[in-house]
């Protein structure tokens, strides 16, 4: 067996605490290419999924659907999958494998004699969130072409944002 994969497998098991990420599992586990490794080449943690055999198998005859265009708008199926990447990267660059949320609540603590809340994480999420908003009214209000990051990557952003908004408003209200 491929050393990287073996190493990059256990990089996925790891960040997704032995669990699968649909049903929460930790039975026949399986990690699983979200863009087919026939098509990348690779193995990048960013693109593999901790799935039981039963989820690994209804995602992959789903993905394949999506894939091939019978299900939904294609360039919807492209941009979920660019959100999925992109949440990845940045969740595996600031979390830690035994809080997903550590950044966020590190953020929090930092400001909690400035933001009078009593969901910081969310509070800094909002934040941050608001922050790319405001980035994309500039982007499109002032025609920007080049800046740093596209308007395409601002509204990837607030996508993921927006999930992590919804986490950390149902972790605060439990």
């Amino acid at each position: 067996m491929d050393e990287i994969w073996i190493k990059k497998r256990e990089e996925a098991l790891i960040r997704d605490n032995y669990t699968c990420v649909v049903c929460g599992s930790r039975k026949s586990l399986e990690v699983y290419h979200i863009i087919p490794y026939r098509l990348v080449g690779k193995h990048e943690v960013e693109n593999l999924v901790t799935l039981c055999e039963k989820c690994h198998h209804k995602f992959e005859k789903d993905s394949i659907e999506l894939l091939k265009g019978k299900i939904g708008h294609p360039d919807f199926t492209r941009l979920l999958v660019k959100v999925w990447m992109l949440y990845v990267k940045k969740n595996y660059q600031y979390a830690t494998s035994k809080d997903p949320l550590a950044n966020f609540r590190r953020c929090g603590k930092l400001c909690e004699k400035l933001i009078k809340v009593d969901n910081k994480p969310l509070a800094i999420a909002l934040f941050c969130m608001s922050k790319q908003v405001d980035a994309v009214y500039e982007v499109v209000g002032e025609n920007k072409k080049d800046t740093v990051e596209q308007l395409e990557d601002k509204l990837l952003d607030i996508a993921v944002y927006s999930l992590l908004c919804i986490i950390l408003n149902k972790e605060g209200n439990m």
